[in-house]
């Protein structure tokens, strides 16, 4: 999101937010932003062990159909408890907040 006006950033915006953080970092590979991206909702969706209302969130949160936010549980491991999206979420906010300090 822009700070401003808490509207989405077009695609042309977020490439070029990308490559200025990206000048600013020492990478041993050539990470694309789409890289990123799927990286983390992957990442997303194996925290929550792909819970009811996971991919619903992710849908929703990623601007996609659920449809297509169902395609990243190809990613997903097939065993062991589920976690709820609120608890991924509060997690998500602490370690945050823990970052900050």
């Amino acid at each position: 999101y822009h700070h401003g006006s808490q509207q989405r950033l077009s695609q042309r915006m977020a490439m070029q937010a990308w490559r200025t953080f990206r000048s600013h970092l020492k990478l041993s590979c050539d990470c694309q932003l789409d890289d990123v991206v799927l990286t983390g909702r992957v990442a997303f969706l194996k925290a929550t062990r792909g819970a009811s209302g996971s991919i619903e969130t992710l849908a929703q949160h990623a601007g996609v159909s659920a449809k297509w936010a169902f395609h990243y549980q190809e990613h997903l491991p097939r065993n062991g408890p589920s976690r709820s999206v609120r608890d991924v979420l509060g997690m998500l906010d602490q370690e945050q907040k823990h970052k900050r300090r």
